[in-house]
C-alpha cells in the first residue's frame, strides 16, 4: 500500500486524497483551495520529456485577507476545494473569471 504524502498549499494529501483532488480539478473545474484566510489556485504541470515523468499539482497564492480581519474563509486547519464562482461568493466581489 502506497502512503505517499503530497504537500500542496500547506496541506498534506495522501495519494488517495490526491486522486479526489485530480477528479475535482479535471471533471468539475474546481481549481481553488480555500484555506483559512488564503485562497490558492491549483496549477497542474504537464509531464515533460518522456512518458515516465508524471504530471504534478502545485498551488500559488492568489488572494489573502489582511491580518486585521478577525474571521477567515474557513476554520483554522480546514480547507475547501472550490470553483471560481464559490471563491467570488466567499470574497463578496467578482475577482475571478467564472466558466
Amino acid at each position: 500500500m502506497n502512503n505517499e504524502i503530497i504537500k500542496i498549499a500547506g496541506i498534506e494529501f495522501t495519494s488517495e486524497e490526491m486522486k479526489k483532488v485530480e477528479k475535482e480539478y479535471f471533471e468539475n473545474n474546481k481549481k481553488y483551495i480555500i484555506r483559512f484566510k488564503t485562497i490558492y489556485e491549483l496549477v497542474y504541470n504537464e509531464p515533460r520529456f518522456d512518458k515516465l515523468n508524471k504530471g504534478y499539482f502545485g498551488a500559488r497564492e492568489v488572494y489573502k485577507l489582511s491580518k486585521n480581519d478577525k474571521i477567515g474563509f474557513t476554520k483554522k486547519g480546514r480547507y475547501i476545494i472550490g470553483d471560481a464562482k464559490r471563491v467570488n461568493e466567499l470574497i463578496g466581489n467578482k475577482v475571478f473569471v467564472e466558466d
